[in-house]
């Protein structure tokens, strides 16, 4: 008979992961840790990879990261704005969305 890995059981990484769902804290100090917990388990091997970062990406603190991540892709343009349409330096006020196709 085969031997089974719990590697082989994904629903256990999702139990024990969901336990570490940054919106279940309040407290910036313990959401920062658990955060970083998730990160590490992500890079910890290929088996954690998926569901830590399941976890990680559904729980992000801003749109920010996203919006990062499919502008280094090219997937959009991100250009900063003020209210009046011009564009201004780094620091960001509005965010024009308009696809880079």
């Amino acid at each position: 008979m085969a031997s089974r890995s719990i590697s082989d059981v994904p629903e256990v990484f999702n139990e024990v992961f969901g336990y570490l769902d940054p919106d279940s804290y309040t407290d910036q100090e313990k959401i920062a840790e658990v955060r970083q917990a998730l990160l590490n388990s992500a890079l910890t091997c290929r088996h954690l990879a998926q569901p830590a970062l399941n976890v990680l990406w559904t729980c992000l603190p801003s749109d920010e990261p996203l919006l990062d991540l499919l502008s280094t892709l090219g997937i959009l343009i991100l250009r900063v704005l003020e209210p009046d349409g011009n564009r201004i330096g780094p620091s960001r006020t509005f965010v024009d969305l308009s696809l880079s196709r």
